[in-house]
């Protein structure tokens, strides 16, 4: 988050914005950490960014993807936790 902060202060706001939004509707924060980071490469597109910019955001969306694959296996199964109850 915080190179996109320093690299395009508007797109990593609203990639936080998603995030917030994802975690109130959902109540899941690695829910919210997936979509923040997914849809970031698609706000820089959106945004006109340098490509270069792009493929850093797809790469670091690929990487959470993968460091929460184990959350993504409990949120399919139904058995991750909530951050509220």
């Amino acid at each position: 988050f915080g190179i996109f902060l320093a690299l395009s202060p508007v797109s990593a706001i609203i990639s936080f914005c998603i995030f917030l939004l994802t975690v109130y509707l959902f109540n899941y924060i690695s829910l919210g950490s997936i979509a923040g980071a997914c849809f970031m490469p698609v706000i820089l597109a959106l945004m006109d960014k340098p490509a270069a910019f792009i493929v850093i955001a797809l790469l670091t969306a690929s990487l959470i993807l993968i460091a929460h694959s184990e959350n993504i296996i409990r949120l399919v199964a139904g058995k991750e936790r909530r951050w509220r109850n």
